[in-house]
């Protein structure tokens, strides 16, 4: 299920939208060829979707009879009062998951989206990434589903660690995690481990890129955004700040002294590597600000300790849309306490058990498989500790699947998929380039539109053979004026596919 907020950005409007429609596609088609309209369905409230939402207010469709082990995408569109037949907006962003059949016991089923280019760890939850109070251990025979080695190059093996933040779903003396996948390439796993954590009273843990580190944390003295806004008190309040791509932040400590501090996030946008994304955490030398970390967030709220040489003033540089939860000063404990726990059984959902190859030749997961890896963890122990998943995977191309590659074959370096870049450089002053790619000849059309979602300028309106292309945008409009400072979206329209990326324009 998922729960679209919709609003009207014309404020002359008589009302909601003449018609709202929840599209959907199955499987990695490219483009958005074989829309069809969802079933009739009901809400938890019995309130008809899509054909009566209320715009502004939150709300949930529950969608009956999808395939198990299948990858499904959604997508909002609504339909205007002008004259006639009215006018169809464009398409919203897109909503991905992969159903399961529960295999392990409890309630089950369903799905939850994860970053285009990450695998995702499932594990028993009642809520929200947050912290449990009196150790890590939950009874819920629910899921939680979040991104493991998020926005990593393919062919680029990589440690990754995952807290569990309610733990490993226990069934008997049995812990068990499972590791899924949706999205255009696959991940091979090549090591997985279910780490126990003992704390300290008062301390808590954390991940970091050499392992997992106890302490607690010291909040900032101050938060403000480029633009003067201070954010302080909302932080502090556990209201996040939803952060777009060029969204700056400037944060201030008590101690200048070099640390570690802890970024509590979680994603606000899917992406597709190679795009640019994640929090640049920069510090303040004699030479300028410059980048000292990159913070890449997972689609649910979790932290990461990264180093600063200097703590006093750190700046935060969004590159792409994400949710910032928190940003505190990591203050060290007492030695992590860690017991490592080796996979008692690996079972892939196409292949059966895959344990015994794991180190030697990966187990090798595509879209809508998963792996089902069991851990000889006492139940005991549930909830006296903390644990994480730590894994060793790469991502890798589709070839031999039977699913496309990324890449075409055959002496050819195209693109399997339409795709809009996200312009370079952003934001800007004078000009930027955007591109784009296209597996097939298409008529393409890239628009710009400001905040009110009037277009300012076409810069392509033909058509193209398939292939890697960019256009320039001088900052002029399409009556030949000087676009003002500000942010504006560009579109890009190829067959039936759309996307669109935000743009920010200095003075």
């Amino acid at each position: 299920s998922s729960s679209p907020s919709l609003r009207s950005r014309n404020e002359t409007c008589p009302g909601p939208a003449a018609r709202y429609e929840l599209r959907y596609k199955q499987g990695l088609m490219p483009g958005w060829y074989e829309f069809g309209q969802v079933p009739p369905a009901t809400s938890a409230s019995g309130m008809p979707l899509p054909n009566d939402p209320v715009p502004g207010q939150p709300q949930s469709i529950d969608i009956q009879g999808l395939t198990p082990n299948t990858q499904y995408t959604f997508r909002l569109i609504s339909k205007n009062h002008a004259s006639g037949s009215g006018n169809w907006s464009a398409l919203s962003n897109a909503l991905t998951f992969t159903t399961y059949e529960e295999e392990c016991g409890g309630s089950g089923g369903g799905g939850g989206g994860c970053c285009e280019e990450g695998a995702s760890a499932r594990q028993a939850s009642g809520s929200w990434l947050r912290r449990p109070g009196g150790g890590g251990g939950g009874s819920d025979p629910g899921f939680l589903e979040n991104t493991l080695l998020a926005n990593v190059a393919p062919d680029q093996p990589t440690r990754d660690l995952l807290r569990l933040p309610y733990g490993p779903k226990w069934s008997a003396s049995v812990a068990r995690v499972r590791l899924s996948r949706s999205g255009s390439l696959a991940t091979r796993f090549s090591r997985m481990r279910l780490l126990r954590v003992a704390l300290a009273a008062g301390q808590e843990a954390f991940t970091a890129s050499d392992g997992i580190h106890t302490g607690t944390l010291a909040p900032p003295t101050r938060v403000r955004h480029a633009d003067g806004r201070d954010l302080t008190a909302s932080l502090a309040a556990d209201s996040a700040f939803e952060g777009h791509v060029g969204d700056t932040l400037l944060v201030e400590f008590a101690d200048p002294t070099p640390a570690r501090i802890a970024l509590e996030t979680s994603r606000a946008q899917l992406v597709v590597h190679p795009s640019r994304t994640g929090i640049d955490v920069q510090c303040e030398t004699a030479a300028g600000w410059q980048t000292v970390a990159h913070h890449d967030p997972r689609e649910l709220r979790s932290d990461a300790l990264h180093e600063v040489p200097a703590a006093a003033r750190v700046r935060l540089v969004f590159r792409g849309d994400h949710r910032l939860h928190g940003i505190a000063r990591f203050e060290p404990g007492s030695a992590a306490a860690v017991t490592a726990y080796e996979p008692t059984t690996v079972t892939h959902s196409r292949l059966g058990e895959v344990g015994a190859t794991l180190a030697a030749e990966g187990a090798r997961v595509a879209p809508g498989e998963h792996l089902l890896a069991q851990f000889g963890a006492p139940v005991e122990e549930a909830t006296t500790y903390d644990w994480f998943l730590e894994v060793v995977g790469e991502h890798t191309a589709l070839s031999g699947t039977g699913a496309s590659s990324n890449r075409a074959g055959q002496g050819g370096d195209h693109p399997l998929r339409f795709a809009l870049e996200q312009n370079r450089p952003n934001p800007f002053e004078s000009d930027t380039r955007v591109g784009f790619e296209l597996p097939v000849r298409a008529r393409v059309r890239v628009e710009i539109f400001d905040l009110l979602g009037r277009r300012v300028a076409t810069l392509v309106n033909a058509s193209h053979e398939p292939g890697r292309h960019s256009v320039l945008w001088d900052r002029r409009t399409a009556g030949g004026s000087r676009a003002a400072a500000g942010v504006y979206t560009c579109r890009f329209t190829a067959g039936g596919h759309q996307e669109q990326r935000r743009m920010i324009v200095f003075p």
